[in-house]
Parts: structure tokens; sequence; C-alpha cells
């Protein structure tokens, strides 16, 4: 099991890729708030109310942040 630190770490990583791939405008530390609050199983509607988004903006984070780490597993196969 990852330690939170290593896990922030890498969530503010894909945050900032997300960012500034043109993804979401949102803030570094939403963006982080939702992909922790997808990981720990929430529901998108429920990331997004954590988070003080809408939800089409949060499925949008999640569903190009699942995509970010298909392409990166990709690129390491």
């Amino acid at each position: 099991m990852q330690d939170s630190a290593q896990i922030g770490g890498v969530d503010a990583d894909l945050a900032s890729a997300l960012i500034a791939t043109g993804v979401t405008t949102q803030p570094v530390e939403t963006v982080m708030a939702v992909l922790a609050a997808s990981r720990e199983g929430a529901s998108i509607t429920a990331a997004a109310k954590a988070s003080g988004i809408n939800y089409r903006t949060a499925r949008r984070i999640v569903e190009a942040a699942k995509e970010y780490r298909q392409r990166q597993l990709a690129v390491v196969s």
C-alpha cells in the first residue's frame, strides 16, 4: 500500500498534467480532491459535491485521469 505522501505527489503530478493539457481550468487542489475522492470509491456526484464543482467538470476530470493513466501504462508496456 502506498503512503499518503506518495499518493499526494502522484495526484499533484496528474492534476498538473490535466490542467496543462486543457482538460480543466480548476485549481490543482480541486483536481487533486476529485482524484482522491474517486480513488477512495466516491461516486462522481459525491466527488463533485465535496469539491464544490459541478458533476460534468468532475466527470471530465475523472475520465481524463483514467485515459491519462491508460496511456502511461501503454507507454511502459
